[in-house]
């Protein structure tokens, strides 16, 4: 465990070179840990809006569709996550926290879509519905979201293991380094489509 630590907090360290060292932290990592993971449970812009450039959180914040569709699948995807701080590994003005997540498994969410769009396009094959490319995005898009929210009301079965990587901001706090695989692994491997719904 304590070189898995140190391995990650050399590469951050390497890749963060060009950060002030601050003497003194006033916000503890593990503070900067609880900050970031109950709000992007609970979707708080304050700080989801930070973190825009990661495309998961970006597809939460920016997913076009009915509002209240998309209000019910942000809800439904975090609905069961936890989370537990197990260890914190600090060194100068980087540090690793070691995370226990609980979520749903959504990583079956695309496939179980693909069958049910399917289902729907054939059942409305000569419709208007289907011709019209706005309607039949509209419609793949609460097909989509019944899929989450199906998962969601299943008892949480995933439970993983992430590492996030912290840089002190050179202001007396930390910064998190938010990458894909914390944000996949905290939306349970839920595959987010590549098309937006207007």
């Amino acid at each position: 465990m304590g070189e898995l630590f140190s391995t990650i907090i050399a590469f951050i360290l390497s890749a963060s070179l060009s950060l002030g060292i601050s003497t003194s932290m006033e916000q503890a990592p593990a503070d900067a840990v609880n900050e970031f993971m109950s709000g992007m449970i609970s979707g708080d812009d304050a700080v989801t809006e930070i973190y825009l450039e990661n495309k998961y959180v970006n597809f939460l914040e920016n997913v076009k569709g009915d509002e209240n569709l998309v209000k019910k699948m942000n809800e439904a995807i975090f609905k069961n996550t936890s989370y537990e701080i197990e260890d914190i590994a600090t060194k100068g003005n980087v540090a690793v926290a070691k995370v226990k997540v609980k979520t749903n498994d959504f990583s079956k969410v695309m496939d179980k879509y693909d069958d049910a769009s399917y289902d729907y396009v054939m059942n409305h094959l000569y419709e208007d519905k289907i011709s019209n490319k706005k309607k039949l995005r509209k419609e793949c898009f609460r097909i989509y979201v019944e899929q989450i929210v199906k998962t969601s009301n299943k008892k949480p079965k995933q439970e993983e293991e992430i590492f996030i990587p912290m840089s002190g901001d050179g202001y007396g706090g930390w910064e998190i380094l938010l990458t894909d695989e914390v944000m996949e692994a905290l939306m349970g491997n839920l595959q987010i489509p590549a098309v937006n719904t207007k």
